[in-house]
């Protein structure tokens, strides 16, 4: 379906001399990698738990309550980010822009966090590749969807 849609948005311009309209093309092609991205990593959440279940090693409490905690943070901005796309709402897009940087810090904090349990806790140790990686991926979805959401405060829905 994406590379559809990049074909799609390449027809559309091909030999068109407006600069608007290949501006829109280009912000919903990066639009349309950002949301396949975010895709990509889900599922990659996804098997990495899946692997570390089938281990049998769970995350400690406290650890599963930090990724529970981030996961719900990143969850309501992918959410508001789809509103703001489907609706061309650009304050509600301008709103993932500006939670983007409280994201980056708590996924700081909930790394500070997590080497403070490495120290005394083995279910930690044991799951600290999945743990480190699940914030990883976590954070990074955040970040694709305030790039998306620039491109909606940019007119790229309108």
């Amino acid at each position: 379906l994406v590379r559809e849609i990049n074909l799609y948005l390449a027809r559309l311009t091909e030999g068109n001399q407006d600069q608007d309209l290949t501006k829109k093309a280009i912000d919903l092609l990066l639009i349309n990698t950002n949301l396949e991205d975010i895709g990509d990593l889900i599922k990659r959440v996804l098997r990495q738990d899946a692997k570390r279940r089938a281990t049998g090693v769970p995350f400690s409490a406290e650890g599963r309550q930090d990724l529970w905690g981030m996961a719900t943070e990143v969850l309501g901005l992918l959410r508001q980010v789809v509103g703001a796309l489907a609706t061309g709402n650009g304050s509600m897009a301008r709103q993932v822009v500006n939670d983007l940087p409280r994201i980056q810090r708590l996924e700081e904090q909930l790394k500070v966090r997590h080497l403070e349990r490495l120290r005394h806790n083995i279910e930690s140790q044991r799951t600290s590749p999945y743990h480190l990686d699940t914030l990883g991926d976590l954070a990074t979805m955040a970040s694709k969807a305030s790039s998306i959401a620039e491109r909606v405060v940019n007119g790229a829905a309108a």
